[in-house]
């Protein structure tokens, strides 16, 4: 109805719905912008592609088959079976839902991934609308630190590639990054995410997670079919993936460019006062009075040169002006 030559799929649920529709949809490669389709080119992997790389079950099936190491999982579909699972493998175990999001009739509703320390969290697992509707996997609880790759894949491979460290995060033990720095690609786990992501045939954007245990070993955690929360650090980085991917779907030959800026930093200033807020509420890692007085100084510790603002812009300023009113919407309700 727009006109609108190619659509961005920006959501788990858009990305799910719209790949859905992979059979009669306008594909790059093979339908670019001026072939004579009329509906828009949809910038999203075959449907067979994400459900391979979406559905956490499958995805531990096919890296066993491919050799990337994966933690020791359990398939179930019951709380009975989770128990089991959670048994065999010891505690403390991650309870990981197979879908992010799951169709009930006329709802699609979200899953959440916990760690569970007794019999006790299992239960209160097991309450939830979703198990029995897709599996949930008992997998082995990995310590050590997040690590991932991102990157852009074409009809004929990768185009570009991209990492971050996570500075911040909110909640402070672990969730969304708030402060984030771009850092080089690690070339192990870059092998690893084209070994997997080259197997399954995969087009457009990919987030792929591992953990690294304390020996330095990589866990393949999930892989994310869409866009990242810290696009923008890319970008600002010298890798704009929505540009290339809009260019790959009008079919032109692209490539990406082989060297980005490390050391570039990106904050979502909103996110970091949520964060401090939450370490002086005793929420996070900062336990004593000394650690949350280093919060505060950290988080005034700018303007920083090498860091920019993710929402706030000022050739762009309505996109803060929302985002802030909204925030205080919800910290006064």
């Amino acid at each position: 109805r727009l006109g609108a030559e190619v659509v961005f799929p920006m959501t788990d649920v858009s990305v799910m719905l719209l790949t859905a529709a992979d059979a009669t949809a306008a594909r790059p490669g093979r339908d670019a912008p001026g072939t004579g389709r009329s509906e828009p080119v949809i910038a999203a992997p075959p449907h067979a592609a994400y459900l391979a790389m979406s559905d956490k079950a499958e995805l531990v099936r096919r890296a066993r088959d491919l050799g990337i190491p994966v933690p020791d999982s359990i398939e179930a579909r019951s709380a009975a079976e989770l128990q089991a699972g959670a048994r065999e493998l010891g505690y403390p175990c991650v309870l990981k839902p197979a879908r992010s999001r799951v169709r009930l009739g006329d709802r699609i509703i979200g899953t959440a991934v916990q760690i569970a320390h007794s019999a006790g969290d299992i239960d209160k697992f097991a309450d939830t609308a979703w198990l029995g509707e897709t599996a949930c996997l008992a997998q082995r609880f990995i310590p050590g630190r997040g690590a991932g790759v991102f990157t852009l894949y074409g009809t004929n491979g990768p185009v570009a590639w991209f990492a971050h460290q996570r500075l911040r995060e909110k909640p402070p033990r672990g969730g969304v990054s708030v402060l984030s720095e771009s850092a080089a690609v690690d070339p192990g786990l870059r092998e690893l995410s084209a070994r997997l992501l080259g197997d399954a045939g995969w087009f457009g954007p990919a987030m792929v997670e591992f953990r690294v245990d304390p020996e330095g070993r990589p866990w393949l955690m999930e892989v994310n079919g869409r866009f990242w929360g810290s696009l923008q650090l890319a970008i600002d980085a010298g890798v704009d993936f929505p540009w290339l991917l809009y260019r790959l779907c009008r079919g032109e030959a692209v490539e990406g460019p082989e060297n980005y800026e490390v050391g570039r930093r990106l904050r979502w200033l909103l996110g970091d006062l949520d964060h401090l807020l939450l370490q002086l509420r005793g929420k996070g890692t900062a336990e004593s009075l000394a650690q949350r007085i280093a919060a505060i100084g950290k988080f005034f510790s700018f303007p920083d040169k090498n860091c920019r603002l993710e929402i706030r812009r000022r050739n762009d300023p309505d996109p803060f002006r929302y985002e802030f009113r909204s925030w205080l919407r919800a910290l006064l309700a």
